[in-house]
C-alpha cells in the first residue's frame, strides 16, 4: 500500500496533531542528527567524492599505459631504434623519468582508492616491480620497500641503450605487464565510474530523485 500525504494528515488529524503541506520526507525527518535527509545527503555527498576520485585513478592510469607503451615498439621508430640513430639517448631517459613518475602516481591512487580490486592491482603493480628489481637498479631504477620507484639520473645516463633496451624493451616483459596492469586499473576504475553515474537521476542527484519520488500530496 502506498503511503501519501493525506493519509498522514488524517492520522495526524485523528491523533490532534497540527496538520501542514508537507511531504513524505518531512514526516520522515525528525530533527535528529540522523534523518533521512541527513542520511541521503551524505550518501550523495559520499558517491560524489568517490566517482571524481575513481575519475582521477582512470585518468592516472591510462597515463601510465601511455608511458609504458613507448618501450615497447620494436619497429624502426621505435624509442631505441631513433636513439641508435641519432646517438642522442635523452628521449630515453626523459621517457624512463615520465614512466616512473606515472607508476608512482597510479601507485598511491590505489592506495588511496583502497577496495579489493585496488588493493589487488596495486599488489600486481608492486610485484612486477619487485620482480624485476636486480634488473632496474641495474640501470638506476629503485624498487622502495613501498613499491615506489626512483631514478638514480647519473647512473641511467652512464647506462649504453643495449642494457636500457634489455630492461625496459618488449623483450623482458616488464613495461608489457605494467602497461596490462595499468589497463586492467582503467578499466576497472570506468566500471566504478558507470556504476556510480547510474545511481543519479538524469535530473539530478541520487537525493533528488528519492525527494520527488515521495513528495506526494494525496
Amino acid at each position: 500500500m502506498r503511503v501519501t500525504t493525506q493519509m498522514l494528515n488524517e492520522s495526524a488529524r485523528k491523533a490532534g496533531l497540527p496538520i501542514n503541506n508537507t511531504s513524505l520526507l518531512n514526516y520522515l525527518d525528525d530533527n535528529s542528527n540522523d534523518t533521512l535527509i541527513s542520511a541521503l545527503t551524505k550518501s550523495t555527498t559520499t558517491d560524489t567524492v568517490t566517482k571524481t576520485k575513481y575519475e582521477k585513478l582512470e585518468k592516472t592510469a591510462d597515463q601510465l599505459f601511455d608511458a609504458a607503451s613507448i618501450f615497447m615498439s620494436t619497429d624502426e621508430d621505435s624509442l631505441f631504434s631513433k636513439a641508435r640513430e641519432s646517438g642522442d639517448n635523452q628521449d630515453i631517459y626523459n621517457a624512463v623519468d615520465d614512466f616512473v613518475g606515472k607508476y608512482n602516481s597510479t601507485l598511491s591512487a590505489l592506495k588511496n582508492m583502497s577496495d579489493t580490486m585496488n588493493d589487488y592491482y596495486a599488489q600486481m603493480l608492486k610485484s612486477a616491480a619487485s620482480g624485476n628489481k636486480e634488473a632496474l637498479a641495474g640501470i638506476g631504477i629503485s624498487v622502495a620497500k613501498d613499491g615506489s620507484l626512483s631514478v638514480d639520473k647519473d647512473k641511467l645516463k652512464g647506462t649504453d641503450i643495449d642494457a636500457l633496451e634489455k630492461v625496459l624493451g618488449s623483450s623482458t616483459g616488464f613495461t608489457q605487464k605494467v602497461a596490462y596492469l595499468a589497463g586492467k586499473v582503467s578499466d576497472n576504475a570506468q566500471t566504478n565510474i558507470s556504476s556510480l553515474s547510474s545511481q543519479y537521476s538524469s535530473s539530478g542527484s541520487l537525493y533528488s530523485a528519492l525527494a520527488s519520488k515521495y513528495d506526494l500530496f494525496g
